[in-house]
């Protein structure tokens, strides 16, 4: 469609239409299936790096593959369906989540998609200005070594070349500060303007003390399965974002498990008691004689392994175990 500023144009219309399915969701008509906006968001408008198998090769089942690593649009799996599903849960139900994963699982894709979307089109149809989120960890590499910073960079930039959403970010624009802040000053009165939404990087460095007054409406925690102090900090976090019974901004964890010691004594916390943590809980079916206990969100290895899915997403477990 040719650019038109006309409120009633063909164009205005569909990019509305576009950005009230990346905040409310999306209904599929054919069956009345529905995803989350944040999934939405993701699957449209988030550029990601994605393996994909060279054609012509011929390798026997369980054989390695020769692939290509090239830039593209996500995938759609089940296990970021089900991800998807459970964040969206925990938000309406004034909970938080907590993912123990496997590597590889383009959570720092998905936590960079998130920053971008509440950075360019706000929270929701009544939070579209002023918002702030915020990616914390405990070591800065995290973040900005390919983390998830630089995921949101790539995907704020593609949507300011590709869709005509909010684009500019004169007020704060910085991978070192980690800080940016869209809009720009006025000219002759030197007023800030624009939606003015803020997104921030945080590194905590064993000290808890500084996930205090992060008062957002989404805070990402990254890397969690290494983060010595995680659920003392997490703890100070809260307040930052509850009041009272009432949670008015989400937090979502993930982090890595095998790791041993101290680093990884948070994130096991959180994983086993997340009633403990108002971490939304889900019964747990992994670990034997648990069939009453809950747990948080568990993203094995054998969902989503390339080679191991079918054409619509759906995991194949027994071959990929």
């Amino acid at each position: 469609l040719y650019p038109n500023k006309n409120p009633n144009s063909e164009y205005i219309k569909f990019w509305r239409e576009e950005a009230r399915r990346c905040r409310e969701g999306y209904i599929r008509e054919s069956d009345g299936e529905w995803i989350p906006g944040d999934f939405y968001f993701y699957l449209n408008y988030s550029p990601i790096m994605v393996t994909v198998a060279i054609e012509g090769n011929t390798t026997e089942l369980g054989d390695f593959e020769e692939a290509d690593r090239i830039e593209g649009f996500p995938f759609i799996y089940d296990g970021d369906y089900m991800y998807y599903h459970y964040l969206d849960q925990a938000r309406r139900k004034g909970h938080h989540g907590f993912v123990l994963k496997s590597r590889g699982k383009g959570f720092s894709f998905k936590g960079g998609s998130g920053l971008a979307k509440r950075a360019i089109l706000g929270e929701n149809t009544k939070s579209q200005k002023n918002v702030k989120a915020f990616a914390l960890a405990n070591e800065k590499e995290y973040l900005i070594k390919d983390g998830v910073m630089n995921k949101f960079v790539d995907v704020i930039d593609f949507l300011g070349t590709n869709t005509p959403w909010p684009r500019r970010r004169e007020l704060k624009d910085s991978i070192g500060n980690m800080h940016w802040k869209l809009g720009y000053k006025d000219p002759l009165t030197g007023i800030e303007k624009g939606i003015k939404n803020e997104i921030m990087g945080v590194t905590l460095k064993d000290d808890p003390q500084k996930a205090r007054g992060k008062r957002g409406t989404y805070l990402i925690w990254e890397e969690v399965g290494k983060f010595k102090g995680f659920i003392k900090a997490w703890g100070i976090a809260r307040p930052s974002v509850e009041d009272g019974n009432f949670a008015f901004g989400t937090m979502i964890a993930y982090g890595t498990g095998g790791t041993e010691g101290a680093d990884f004594e948070g994130a096991e916390q959180a994983f086993y008691n997340p009633g403990g943590h108002n971490i939304y809980g889900l019964k747990n079916i992994f670990d034997k004689n648990a069939s009453t206990a809950l747990c948080s969100f568990f993203f094995p290895e054998y969902l989503n392994r390339s080679g191991c899915y079918d054409e619509n997403g759906n995991s194949d477990v027994v071959k990929a175990l």
